[in-house]
């Protein structure tokens, strides 16, 4: 079970929280370039929303959410980068800037190492919300009802006459997705206590908030549904297109342009001195994520022993600069526990080449990709695009008058989700003769699939039973495909015709 905030609040010194909640209230961090590592803030204020048309009362809302704010994933490129500043300080090779970033590195390991100890129900570690990722769930949670308050006294009323829990919660079983649900299902609680008994048990459902990695040995037992079947057949297409020579290619020729490079050696060289640096282009040496670390918590009770794996390497500058971006790209989400960030270590413009290229990767991996090839990118969601609809019938169908269907993932499946939604503007490929570039799209990891990024259909009905739809895209306002435009109640309305969109849907 998760602890509260306050109790999380009396575990932290008391300086880290009080700076974090101002920075989490006033700042929204995107003024750096995190790309699909930047911290959520809603996109736009309630109080702007088209008004619901007169005679349609809310029956349902759902959505779907990647995980909150997090650490690193993995001890990876962290503890390689930290390996390559002990040679350097070895061969008295630092810069005064660089002398600044190993204690930092050590410091960065250990709060992974022990994030969640004591708050979150996961085993503590690497991957792991962070107090901020709990915050942005909990806060997502409170706008929902904001929004809709009438639906959550009918969802309390509609259970009076169903055994049927009309609140459904699904996540994708990995712990920050299961813990960023139980935060969000927390604050529902907190908000309205009579709804804890009417939130079903949380069910873990790969095949549609993790089927980006679906295989046989976990999943292929549970593929009996055509639906599952089909997705599965997805995943394994898309995994196998993910690393085919026609993304690493694409992938590779933008990481190793001549502007990356450029800004490796401009990055790098405030950091080491510049024979170092030349041993490193050379191929003199190379560094990996080996070595073994030891991290006991303050209080004495528990004790994270690791070793790295040594399958995260550095061999080249690029490689270099890779690894100083992940790390400079965690530290906002990190705020609370680390208390600094990795700000200094980049020009703005150093930051902006490193984003393009992280989103370049994204966005041939997991996003629109190439004009010319089959939708293999996104193929996989199409189940759950058919959850949504299926929730809303359900919902008009059953003796329950109000519902809501909540699920917690991951940007690998947002990513997708918005490209079979087709969101105008923000999911058009490119043609293989094009590189991705800042330039020639307007897809962005920062407005896609930030942590807590997430899609929300709510769902109204008249007396006459007609039923409208509106779509949020991280809380904004947004259009469903434009082929569904007919489907609007009117040409600048966001409220679409649940028949018409669901028609418009099944025959893409």
């Amino acid at each position: 079970m998760l602890i509260s905030i306050d109790q999380w609040k009396r575990a932290l010194p008391s300086f880290f929280f009080l700076a974090g909640a101002f920075l989490a209230s006033h700042c929204a961090w995107s003024a750096g370039h995190y790309t699909t590592k930047t911290t959520y803030q809603p996109q736009q204020q309630q109080a702007t929303y088209e008004p619901v048309p007169n005679g349609f009362v809310p029956i349902h809302t759902q959505l779907v959410a990647r995980h909150g704010s997090r650490g690193l994933s993995g001890m990876k490129a962290d503890v390689a980068l930290l390996n390559l500043w002990k040679l350097a300080q070895q061969q008295n090779a630092l810069t005064p800037l660089g002398e600044k970033l190993g204690p930092q590195l050590e410091k960065l390991i250990e709060v992974n190492a022990l994030l969640g100890y004591g708050v979150l129900s996961s085993p503590p570690g690497y991957g792991n919300l962070s107090l901020r990722g709990v915050q942005e769930h909990e806060a997502l949670a409170q706008r929902m009802v904001q929004r809709l308050p009438s639906l959550f006294t009918q969802i309390e009323d509609a259970a009076m006459t169903s055994s049927v829990p009309p609140i459904r919660v699904q996540h994708s079983g990995v712990n920050r997705a299961k813990d960023s649900a139980q935060s969000f299902v927390n604050s529902l609680v907190n908000q309205k206590p009579k709804l804890k008994p009417l939130i079903d048990s949380p069910t873990v459902d790969r095949f549609l908030l993790y089927f980006h990695r679906l295989n046989e040995r976990t999943d292929a037992a549970n593929k009996e549904s055509d639906t599952n079947a089909k997705t599965f057949k997805n995943s394994q297409a898309y995994q196998a297109y993910s690393k085919s020579v026609r993304v690493s290619s694409k992938v590779d020729s933008i990481q190793n342009s001549n502007d990356m490079r450029s800004t490796a050696n401009s990055v790098l060289l405030r950091l080491f001195k510049p024979a170092f640096l030349e041993s490193l282009q050379n191929g003199k040496f190379s560094v990996s994520n080996t070595g073994k670390f030891s991290f006991k918590t303050k209080d004495g009770l528990y004790q994270a022993q690791l070793e790295g794996d040594g399958r995260t390497q550095i061999r080249t500058p690029i490689d270099a600069l890779l690894a100083l971006s992940s790390v400079y790209e965690i530290a906002p989400s990190l705020q609370h526990e680390l208390g600094f960030d990795f700000d200094a270590y980049f020009t703005t413009s150093e930051a902006k080449v490193l984003a393009e290229a992280n989103d370049a990767e994204d966005f041939y991996v997991k996003g629109p990709g190439i004009a010319e090839d089959e939708p293999v990118n996104h193929a996989m969601a199409e189940g759950l695009l058919k959850d949504f609809f299926e929730q809303i019938q359900k919902t008009n169908q059953s003796t329950l008058r109000a519902g809501a269907s909540l699920r917690f993932t991951h940007a690998e499946i947002i990513v997708p989700f918005a490209n079979v939604l087709k969101i105008p503007a923000l999911t058009q490929p490119l043609p293989l003769s094009q590189n991705y570039s800042y330039t020639s799209s307007a897809w962005r990891g920062e407005l896609i699939a930030p942590f807590s990024a997430n899609v929300q259909w709510d769902t109204f009905r008249n007396s006459q039973g007609s039923m409208i739809v509106r779509m949020l895209y991280n809380e904004k306002e947004t259009n469903f495909k434009p082929q569904c435009n007919s489907a609007k109640l009117h040409p600048q309305s966001y409220f679409y015709s649940f028949n018409a969109l669901i028609t418009c849907y099944s025959a893409q």
